[in-house]
């Protein structure tokens, strides 16, 4: 059915047609690989799986956000050496493969996410409730745990299947205010998100402004060891009642994302040290190319004409050169 050109739901269903998304909701055949609900570890799997549900552990998503796909933990294993983790819910034990949902979700490759729009890459009844890493129910996940020093180099590192227990629901403003001084703990048990189990939220405080101490530090080792980063602005719809867009603002990160996101970035990075070096042969791992060199030296010319330094040798220098030319 075709409907008015300027109504946003046709202008979406062309952007996805165009881009060859699948919008179709799950096929019964697909639907028929899922477990039955509600659904419980089974005594095997705690067997089998480092049991870290004892571990400090929280999630920080938006606000919004349904399906929790990724929490992080922390501990102190002595004074000066702390024990910092990622854990990813395991999908692997539902989506076995060359099944009908293995082989949908290789169709749809990833979810995708538009203003007031999510088009799941594995059904609702997976991503948001068996494998969901909501706050006070076990949870199957694979992790990554790292061991630092306070000085924020790793040394220890162990990967596994686990099982998780997660202790509190963070979003980003939450976390944010913890970073910044909020939620400080009263005897009433009243202020802060809900704690779920033997966690309190003196320990979730304390554990994510340790975290956001020891990140920083890794971030600025990673920079300082060549790394390349550029913030690229987002833009941010705000809708009316009817769901149209009615305004937009320029989206702000905070430290908070950029905690996450240093966590994730290790993680990616340990898992690409894995894979290649049991798979030297066939590793698919990403791998930003290059600048072009043409493009690069117009760039350091148009800088040099208008009295500004920039040293495009290698990209740490080049990153270090950005600051000093966006100050100037």
């Amino acid at each position: 059915m075709l409907r008015r050109a300027k109504e946003i739901e046709p202008q979406i269903s062309a952007v996805l047609f165009e881009h060859a998304i699948r919008a179709a909701d799950f096929s019964p055949e697909s639907l028929s690989c899922l477990p039955d609900a509600p659904w419980k570890i089974p005594p095997e799997e705690y067997e089998t799986r480092k049991d870290l549900r004892n571990t400090c552990t929280f999630t920080i998503d938006p606000a919004s956000a349904t399906d929790l796909d990724d929490a992080l933990s922390f501990e102190r294993v002595s004074q000066k050496e702390f024990r910092i983790g990622v854990h990813i819910a395991d999908v692997s034990r539902f989506v076995l493969p060359d099944t009908a949902l293995d082989r949908e979700a290789r169709i749809r490759s990833t979810s995708v996410y538009i203003p007031q729009h999510k088009l799941p890459m594995l059904p609702p009844e997976l991503s948001e409730q068996a494998c969901s890493l909501v706050p006070g129910e076990d949870r199957l996940a694979f992790s990554i745990s790292w061991d630092t020093d306070d000085t924020g180099n790793i040394t220890g590192r162990w990967i596994g299947r686990s099982v998780i227990r997660s202790c509190c629901k963070l979003s980003y403003d939450d976390a944010q205010d913890i970073i910044d001084g909020g939620f400080e703990v009263d005897v009433s048990g009243k202020t802060g998100p809900k704690l779920h189990g033997q966690f309190e939220l003196k320990d979730v405080v304390d554990s994510l402004r340790s975290l956001h101490g020891i990140t920083k530090k890794m971030r600025e080792i990673r920079l300082r060891n060549g790394a390349f980063w550029i913030e690229i602005p987002k833009i941010v719809f705000l809708f009316d009642e009817s769901g149209n867009p009615c305004d937009s603002l320029l989206g702000v990160r905070k430290e908070s994302s950029f905690l996450v996101e240093e966590l994730m970035l290790l993680a990616n990075r340990s898992v690409a040290e894995v894979i290649s070096k049991a798979f030297p042969g066939c590793a698919l791992l990403r791998r930003h190319a290059e600048p072009r060199s043409m493009k690069l030296k117009e760039f350091e010319e148009f800088c040099r004409k208008r009295g500004l330094e920039l040293d495009a040798s290698s990209s740490g220098k080049l990153h270090l050169a950005l600051p000093k030319m966006r100050e100037k």
